[in-house]
């Protein structure tokens, strides 16, 4: 896991305790997959997972790290879990992002740690094809401009602008929404950070998010 602490003052997953075993098999995922569509199967059905289809000329890092907790349910097509999270890393120290997303309606699995000097620099509007046809999604992105946190000799800052992603690092956050394989609408909701990539690319990464098939 050399690169999950690249990001964010370290791209690190929160602690967790592993449910017990029931009749029908563990409770609990936490497993690591080479690819998004080995990672979906996993998850099962209830909901959908999404992945990049613009990395700003970045491979992925390490394989796709998937947690669920709190289990029901006996097949994947009915499985329900209270946490969810699936984390993927793209890049290498020096330039790169993650994808942080989970299932709407359920909690973070692992809560994805951002940079306490985050602030935010606005809402940008995101067209997207889902199911078809075109909707418009908001997003908020934040810079990690606020470096008075670390040292007591700047001002403090409330807010960013958009350069200062690039410079700091920075991220966004957003919910997307499309049918899953049961034909029911799910929404799933994506943290997505990156350093030393520009607010654009971040915005690009954003709106290239696909659903896996």
């Amino acid at each position: 896991m050399k690169y999950l602490t690249f990001l964010m003052a370290g791209l690190a997953l929160i602690a967790f305790v592993m449910s017990p075993l029931t009749a029908h098999g563990t409770q609990s995922i936490n497993s690591s997959f080479r690819n998004w569509e080995a990672a979906d199967e996993k998850l099962g059905d209830r909901g959908n997972l999404f992945q990049p289809t613009y990395s700003a000329g970045l491979k992925i890092a390490e394989k796709i790290q998937v947690l669920a907790f709190g289990r029901s349910g006996d097949s994947s097509r009915n499985f329900k879990y209270r946490k969810t999270g699936v984390n993927a890393v793209y890049g290498k120290f020096a330039k790169g992002f993650s994808v942080n997303e989970k299932w709407s309606g359920t909690a973070w699995a692992a809560i994805p740690q951002v940079d306490p000097a985050s602030r935010p620099v606005g809402n940008v509007k995101i067209k997207r094809l889902e199911n078809g046809r075109t909707k418009v999604i908001t997003a908020k992105v934040f810079a990690n401009c606020d470096i008075s946190v670390h040292s007591s000799e700047v001002a403090p800052r409330k807010s960013c602008i958009k350069r200062d992603v690039k410079r700091f690092g920075g991220y966004l956050t957003m919910q997307a929404e499309s049918v899953n394989s049961l034909g029911a609408t799910r929404r799933t909701d994506f943290i997505i950070q990156s350093k030393a990539l520009t607010y654009d690319q971040l915005v690009r990464i954003a709106a290239g998010m696909q659903k896996v098939n």
